[in-house]
Parts: structure tokens; sequence; C-alpha cells
């Protein structure tokens, strides 16, 4: 029997809220030590290997409290949570459906079920436990938003129409439910609506939705005014770059947004074996490295599709990610000097100082990344670790484009690719407004690359 139980957990909470997760992990293993039936300080640990990021821990930690209290509703879920974190759905779900067996009035719960459902694109079950959600709470507005989002995902729009407004009917604060009618409105090219909703959102991509309407309108004199207007405001936001590139071919105009007017033609390609003399040892050793971070498999939020991502590897303080940024630096010094004579921001208005993020793709078979551009970056770019060999004409290649998003025009005529069939050790250079993707492979083997972002650090 733990003495003091109460006392022993508001001090471990107040070094977890103070971010001094080590020290509140040493607490919480010795009082493990002395007590391994302990239900509450297992949880605790797992909480704090949470934050720490060490999900195989938290998860074992979560297990065994679970294992020493099969009642004990927070740990169960926390492991979900756990799960949650390192994309193992089913195990996740499994999770909270204990959860709601032993209290099924837990609302947020049934939402989180929802969420996983979705993610596992099964959207009769998100829908059925978001609607269980608002059965139990009828003024939660997080369980109509996601309910309204999976309308939208669906294509239902005038469904996902009455729960995005019944979400700001709850919650008139919940800028992201204005956007999403902005959205709504704007597939429904009922461009004046959209305009107010975007207005009304707050959101960072404002200028660039609104922008992006009078583009689909089809006019090019409001595109061309609003464009205009934009220019004064920012002449160098890389979304807007990405869809004035696209509008500019699409309207047969002269592209004035002065950010990269043509970004197909700064394509840049070198290779690690002008920087290091044992090139071969130095990208073995780089793989090395990366095979102990964690990959995780299709993460929500990025492009990977049948393939692992890291998060961002910059700060990890591992030494050959650090050489390889010092030789993407000294890329970079010949890109700029190679681009030196062109009149556009992209050149004249570089970054004085600069911030490296970057972080590895891992590539399966059938595997590729969605196209897509780096709105945070300046320059991008991708150095290739592994091709797969037995490839067919352009497999497992890159390719750039004008077109990404979903950006949406009547007209189908072609517009400018340019594609990049790379070999091991290649780095390749990009505007990080110029949209991107890659070609998938049959065959079985890997794709192993590191992409990277050089972002204005000022």
């Amino acid at each position: 029997m733990i003495e003091n139980v109460k006392k022993l957990i508001d001090e471990i909470s107040l070094l977890i809220n103070n971010n001094d997760l080590e020290l509140a992990k040493t607490k919480t293993n010795k009082i493990i030590s002395s007590n391994p039936s302990t239900d509450i300080f297992y949880n605790v640990l797992g909480i704090i290997n949470l934050k720490l990021k060490i999900y195989p821990d938290a998860i074992e930690n979560f297990k065994k409290a679970i294992k020493n209290n099969n009642k004990f509703i927070s740990a169960i879920i926390n492991l979900g949570i756990a799960y949650q974190e390192v994309n193992k759905i089913p195990q996740a779900i499994e999770a909270y459906k204990k959860a709601i067996l032993i209290n099924p009035s837990m609302y947020e719960v049934h939402n989180d079920i929802g969420l996983m459902y979705r993610k596992e694109n099964n959207s009769e079950l998100a829908i059925t436990h978001f609607k269980k959600s608002l059965e139990i709470k009828n003024d939660y507005d997080k369980g109509y938003f996601n309910l309204a989002t999976t309308y939208k995902k669906l294509n239902d729009l005038d469904q996902s129409l009455i729960y995005f407004n019944k979400t700001i009917e709850i919650n008139p604060n919940n800028n992201g439910a204005y956007f999403e009618i902005a959205e709504v409105y704007r597939k429904q090219k009922k461009f004046d609506q959209a305009f107010k909703f975007y207005d009304l959102s707050k959101n960072e991509k404002t200028l660039y939705k609104t922008l992006q309407c009078c583009f689909e309108e089809g006019s090019k004199e409001k595109y061309l005014k609003q464009l205009k207007s934009i220019i004064k405001i920012d002449p160098n936001d890389r979304r807007i770059a990405s869809l004035a590139s696209f509008a500019a071919q699409k309207f047969n105009i002269e592209n004035i947004y002065p950010f990269c007017p043509n970004p197909i033609n700064f394509i840049y390609k070198s290779s690690i074996y002008h920087h290091v003399k044992n090139s071969n040892c130095f990208i073995n050793n780089l793989l090395t490295e990366l095979s102990d971070q964690d990959f995780n498999w299709e993460p929500k939020g990025r492009t990977t599709i049948k393939g692992f991502t890291t998060k961002d590897l910059s700060g990890s303080e591992l030494p050959n990610i650090k050489k390889l940024e010092n030789i993407i630096f000294k890329e970079l010094l010949n890109y700029y000097d190679h681009h030196r004579d062109e009149n556009i921001n992209f050149i004249i208005n570089k970054p004085k100082k600069y911030k490296f993020v970057c972080w590895s793709n891992r590539l399966k078979k059938e595997g590729y990344n969605m196209p897509h551009m780096h709105p945070s970056g300046w320059v991008s770019g991708v150095f290739y670790l592994k091709i797969p060999s037995k490839i067919k004409g352009d497999e497992a290649g890159i390719q750039f484009h004008l077109d990404g998003d979903d950006f949406i025009s009547d007209d189908k005529g072609k517009l400018p690719i340019k594609k990049i069939s790379p070999n091991i050790g290649d780095i390749v250079l990009f505007p990080s407004s110029l949209f991107h993707s890659t070609i998938p492979f049959s065959s079985n083997e890997e794709r192993v690359c590191i992409a990277f972002d050089i972002c204005n650090a000022e």
C-alpha cells in the first residue's frame, strides 16, 4: 500500500506541468519498483512516456495499469491515445470501445472512435459514433464539426453545411467551421458566400482561398484585380505563388505574382558525390542513423501513401544529418549563383538567415507521395538514399507540376510537367511553391529519401 498517494501524485504532476519529465519519470519508477501492483503510478508513467513520445513504453505502462485494475478507465483511454499516436488504429478503437463498455456516457470517447473509423475510411461507422456522441451531449460542437467534415469527405455538401452551421450556432468562435463552410460554398460555386465565410474564418489561407474563388469564377479581370491587391499585402506567399502559376497557364496570361512566376524553370539537380569522397559509406551511415528513428505509416496530415514518414529530424543532433545539412547549404549557394541574374523575389529577396527542416520518407511497393507543395519553405528539396532497382520507365521518380491542392478548372488543357528519375546520392532543389509528387513503383523494394525545407528564419 502506497502512503500519501495524493501528495505523491501532486508532486509528480507539478514536475510534469513544469516539463521536468525525466525527474518525474525517475520518481514514478522508484514508486513502482516498491509497489509493482500499483495501477495509478503505471498510468502516470505512461502519461510521462506519452509526453516524451516514447510510445512503446507508454503502451506497456498502460497495459500494466490495466492488468492491475481492468476497470481503470483513464488507463484504458490513455492506451487508446498511445495506439493512436503510433497509427495502430484497430487497437486504438478496441481500447476506446472497452472504455465505453465501462462508462457508455463518455461522448468524447465516441467522438474519438468516430475519428479512428474515419481514418480507416469507414465513414458509416464514423458517422454512427459521431451521432452517438451527440445523443449523449447535444451541444457538443466538436461532434457536429466532425460529423460535418465526414459528410464533406463523402461529397454530401448539403448535409455537411447543416452540421457546420450547427457547430457555429453552438460555438461562434469555431473558426475552423467558418473556413469549412467557405470551402463547401466554393465547391458549390457559390463564391459570394464563400468570400464571406473565408473572411469570417480568419484563416491563414484566406487570401489564397479568395484568390482561388476568383480564378474558379472564370473572370480574368476579377482574378487579376484580387491578385494585384494581394501583391501589396504579401508578394511572397508560397500558396498564392503556386495558384498564380497555375492560373497564368489556364488564363494564358503573364504571371505577375513576383515570388517565382515560372517555378518549373528553377529545378536543380546535383549529387552528394561532389562533396563526400566515400559517398557510399556516408549514405550507409545515414541509413543506419535513420533506422533508429520512429517511422509512422501514412501519418495523418502528410502526403505519404503506402509508406512511412518520420517527424522533423533537424533538431535530433544526428551527426550525419548535420553533415548533410552543411552539404545542402553549399548546394544552395550554387543554386542561387546559377540563378543570380533572375529578377524575381525568390532570388533577390532570398532570406539572410535560414532554418533547415528535414524528415525521411520510406516508400514501399506501390508507395508514393500525393501532389503537394511546401508553404512554410523558401527552397525545398530531396536527397536520395535508396532507389528501387527493378523499375520500369518513370517509376519511383519525382514529378513537378503546376496543378495541385484542389484547383478546379473546366479547361483540361495540358499543363507543363517535368519528371526526374533520381539516382542514389542525388540532391534536388526547387522553389517551395512548386507542386510535386512521386511516381509509384511496382517492385517489392524500398525508396528512401530525406526531404527538406530551407525556411526563412528572419
